[in-house]
């Protein structure tokens, strides 16, 4: 019954989140907005309270004011279920980690719903020669030690009618005092977690037991709003232009940024002679304007003998959209794998989507879309899209030889 009540609040709450930030048709972030209001903003380099805090508030300014009454009346009923659980157990805390003791080094992987072995650093696992992958949704949640429950006596205190910031932290806190008191690592392992909104204090009561909360990029990034004030032990990145951007733009608190290649750009896809498609374009969180567009130059490559197919997101795409616009034949099956879609397909074409950067360092010709969604293209340099600053061709440019006009 208890679960029960648990999973229908997290159901809810997750509902919630997702239809007041996965609505693709709303116009362009105003990126001087954002750097207005981060401005604003109070910072310090050594208050973890308040970092995590202005990361909840940089999360709160997508949504409006009937939604943050909602969501914090759902969160009441949350922290009370989660109070009983987590006040009424005595300290248990373990002792701090002897950092002279390097033999066997073991990490814990908190595992997402995203897939993260072609991402994840391969150094790591030398590194700890000792590993557990763990499902986030299926740990317990419970402060066992008095470091945790004291930082969340500190948050409550500071923000006692932030009854949703609050429910946040604590379920953060109980799911990392789990498993630094069940599993003793010396490192715990997270991705996707770039707006999680208790990495700084995470971060903190990681590293005054001598331990590491390390995470790595999972996709090629952008300056958002949402992901600044982030902090981790460490942060593996793609490119070293990436700490620019995460230190001077988004403001975040990361020990040590290390730069490494992950295996999903070590592919290299081999020319061939023949392909099954001349062009595949890989959607993201695209408007239905841009769907519409989209459809329309299928079209009317189809008139120049061109075929070209649609690779909808799995989480992100309108598939009910999809599947009224375009014929069968022209979207491609997701059962099929990226790495063998990029190989079929003479030209990739996309926005703002990592399957661009693996094809083009695997060795293809790929296209940046500055066509269907023009005022994204545009905003794309605000936001420090590293994929601009490389000699790519514009998918205008292919159209143009073509004698395709929109």
């Amino acid at each position: 019954m208890k679960k029960t009540i648990v999973k229908f609040f997290l159901k809810f709450y997750k509902f919630l989140t997702l239809k007041g930030i996965a609505n693709f048709n709303r116009e362009q972030p105003d990126i001087n907005r954002w750097k207005l209001f981060l401005e604003r903003l109070p910072k310090s380099d050594n208050d973890v309270y308040l970092q995590s805090y202005n990361k909840y508030r940089c999360r709160m300014f997508y949504f409006g004011f009937f939604y943050k009454i909602i969501i914090n009346a759902v969160s009441i009923f949350s922290i009370l279920y989660f109070h009983i659980k987590n006040f009424i157990i005595k300290d248990l805390s373990i002792d701090n980690i002897d950092e002279n003791d390097f033999n066997n080094k073991k990490m814990i992987i908190l595992k997402d719903d995203v897939p993260f072995q072609d991402v994840m650093p391969e150094e790591l696992f030398f590194e700890f020669t000792e590993y557990k992958i763990f499902e986030k949704k299926n740990l317990e949640m419970k402060m066992y030690d008095k470091e945790f429950r004291n930082v969340f006596k500190t948050v409550r205190k500071k923000h006692f009618f932030s009854f949703h910031y609050r429910y946040l932290i604590l379920r953060e806190l109980g799911l990392h005092s789990a498993v630094i008191f069940k599993e003793s690592p010396d490192a715990t392992i997270v991705y996707v977690n770039e707006r999680n909104v208790a990495s700084p204090l995470l971060r903190y009561l990681y590293e005054i037991k001598n331990r590491e909360l390390i995470s790595f990029m999972h996709g090629e990034d952008l300056f958002h709003l949402i992901k600044c004030f982030m902090s981790f032990s460490r942060y593996y990145i793609w490119d070293e232009q990436y700490s620019n951007m995460y230190i001077n733009d988004m403001y975040c608190n990361i020990e040590k940024y290390i730069t490494y290649k992950p295996k999903k750009l070590k592919k290299e896809f081999m020319k061939k002679d023949v392909y099954s498609k001349d062009l595949t374009y890989y959607l993201s969180g695209e408007s239905d304007d841009s769907l519409r567009k989209i459809h329309e130059i299928v079209k009317i490559l189809q008139d120049h003998n061109l075929k070209m197919v649609i690779r909808p997101h799995p989480r992100m795409s309108n598939m009910k959209l999809i599947n009224d616009l375009f014929d069968a034949e022209n979207v491609e099956d997701l059962d099929v794998t990226i790495e063998d879609s990029i190989s079929d397909s003479k030209l990739i074409v996309g926005i703002s989507t990592t399957v661009l950067a693996e094809a083009y360092y695997g060795g293809k010709d790929i296209l940046i879309d500055d066509v269907t969604n023009v005022s994204f293209y545009n905003n794309l340099y605000d936001r420090k899209y590293l994929m601009l600053n490389k000699d790519i061709p514009l998918f205008s440019m292919y159209l143009n030889k073509l004698n395709i006009l929109l």
